[in-house]
């Protein structure tokens, strides 16, 4: 599913943020 791969991507630039 697309929205799944979505949320994966932000949980990864939340990562990234913090």
């Amino acid at each position: 599913m697309f929205f799944s791969i979505f949320i994966f991507l932000i949980k990864i630039l939340n990562d990234n943020f913090y």
